[in-house]
């Protein structure tokens, strides 16, 4: 989609989501370093049906539990 990797960078660069887990969906006729590049963590193909695989969540999962308690605050 036009803008996408625009909206990448941005996200990338701001300050509150800067570390937020990105998963970039690519086309057939897609380069995926351009989307690496910009700073997606994941890289999902059609072939997998836009479905991200097991190992994927996986890895976000712990990466988000990363971020999650680094943001915690005590009421």
């Amino acid at each position: 989609m036009p803008g996408t990797l625009d909206l990448i960078d941005r996200v990338r660069r701001g300050s509150s989501n800067k570390f937020s887990v990105i998963f970039a969906c690519l086309g057939p006729n897609m380069e995926p370093q351009f989307v690496v590049r910009a700073g997606a963590n994941f890289i999902v193909h059609p072939a997998n049906g836009y479905q991200p695989d097991r190992t994927h969540v996986q890895v976000a999962a712990s990466m988000m539990a990363a971020e999650k308690r680094r943001f915690f605050r005590y009421p």
